[in-house]
């Protein structure tokens, strides 16, 4: 995408391994851990979005 000169989000990445085992019956995270790395990417998503 770089080439195209089209904004890309280069960090935070996500991986999240075993994510059926961080989830409930109703999609919802389990682990605080979890919670807060996933905040912390979208919070930074929101931010690039917005052009901060």
């Amino acid at each position: 995408m770089l080439p195209f000169e089209a904004p890309v989000l280069l960090a935070p990445e996500i991986y999240l391994s075993n994510a059926y085992d961080a989830l409930d019956d109703e999609g919802n995270f389990t682990n605080e851990r979890t919670q807060k790395y996933l905040k912390k990417f979208v919070d930074a998503l929101v931010e690039f979005a917005e052009g901060k």
